[in-house]
């Protein structure tokens, strides 16, 4: 009997792979060495995922194949298998699908790689409002010679913070975004140089990414801040009115009128400062639900980029490295994705707000 059934789930991986072979020639090739993320043993039940993300799935408990209603298309996946198709295309996932107490287990990297980013990549784009965002500057912070807090494995702020606004930057530009990087490497900038860059490109929204460090190893979560209120004295700081020159600087305005720069830059303030809040709250919201991570909120600061900045600006601190839980788990391939995907989510609730 085991044997029977051994040989005949060896036959339905051969047909699913024959399947791939000559119909879909086309497709994107399977790598010959998959990469593979730190594993967090937890059990996904595909039910759970399918409720969660209201989508249509029904397993043929004979054949044994799994089929899911997605927006790009229907996906199949195949019981003992880790090759999932979606819409023609080869997904590979790090473990096969499995059975456990007569529900389909699918294994971490699924939601992120089948479900997830796919939900993203399909939302409809003619839904935001392209006037209000259409560019987005996206700053990892630290970098170069600044390392940024630095976890007890020897983790680097720098890098994991590199590592997710990548992945945030696909994903705005598949949603038709432009999104300029104050870097793209460990290159050190200095907090200056990153606020003139947005101000130069005259983006829409300023978006800092971090990692977070306290000395409570307890400390957990995902906070993101915007900006505090300021004072006259904030108002006119040197790097506010640099800032506003270089974005006006095209602009056919006279340029040598302080009191016309003041007068446009505190008609910015009066708009930044709610609109950067509204950003921040869709923000940690979207990611906190899709990471499971503690939701610390929304809060205000005077962070030398979101002050400084002329559009809704936030800071983003995506987790604590001093918390050995989630070190581990930014240390993840699939844990940057999700916040990525969270991430993006929250700034594209934010471009198709009225």
């Amino acid at each position: 009997m085991i044997n029977n059934l051994h040989s005949r789930n060896r036959g339905l991986q051969l047909v699913l792979k024959l399947y791939i072979l000559f119909f879909l020639g086309g497709c994107v090739s399977l790598p010959s060495e998959p990469f593979r993320v730190e594993p967090i043993k937890a059990e996904l039940l595909l039910k759970d995922i399918c409720k969660q993300n209201n989508i249509y799935w029904q397993w043929d408990s004979i054949s044994q194949v799994v089929t899911l209603n997605l927006p790009r298309g229907e996906a199949k996946l195949l019981v003992g298998s880790n090759i999932v198709l979606v819409a023609g295309t080869e997904i590979i996932l790090d473990e096969p699908i499995r059975i456990s107490k007569s529900s389909v287990v699918v294994p971490q990297d699924f939601e992120i790689k089948v479900i997830g980013d796919l939900i993203v990549r399909s939302m409809d784009i003619d839904k935001c409002i392209l006037q209000k965002v259409q560019s987005v500057v996206i700053d990892a912070g630290h970098g170069g010679k600044d390392s940024g807090a630095i976890g007890r494995s020897g983790i680097y702020e720098k890098h994991v913070v590199l590592d997710i606004s990548k992945r945030v930057k696909k994903i705005l530009q598949r949603n038709k975004l432009k999104v300029v990087m104050t870097r793209d490497n460990d290159d050190f900038e200095t907090l200056k140089r990153r606020t003139e860059i947005a101000c130069d490109e005259k983006v829409d929204i300023f978006v800092s990414i971090h990692a977070n460090s306290s000395l409570s190893r307890s400390a957990s979560g995902v906070e993101v801040y915007s900006l505090q209120d300021l004072d006259r004295v904030g108002k006119n700081e040197d790097q506010r009115k640099i800032n506003t020159k270089i974005m006006f600087k095209g602009l056919s305005m006279d340029q040598n009128s302080s009191d016309l720069q003041d007068i446009v830059s505190d008609m910015l303030y009066v708009r930044k400062k709610p609109e950067s809040d509204i950003l921040a709250q869709k923000v940690v919201d979207r990611i906190s639900k899709l990471t499971k991570a503690s939701n610390r909120g929304m809060k205000e600061s005077k962070f030398f980029v979101v002050r400084n900045t002329l559009m809704p600006a936030i800071l983003v601190e995506v987790g604590f490295l001093s918390n050995p839980k989630e070190e581990r788990l930014l240390n993840t391939s699939a844990y940057r994705q999700k916040i990525a995907v969270g991430l993006s989510r929250g700034i594209l609730d934010y471009a198709s707000s009225q």
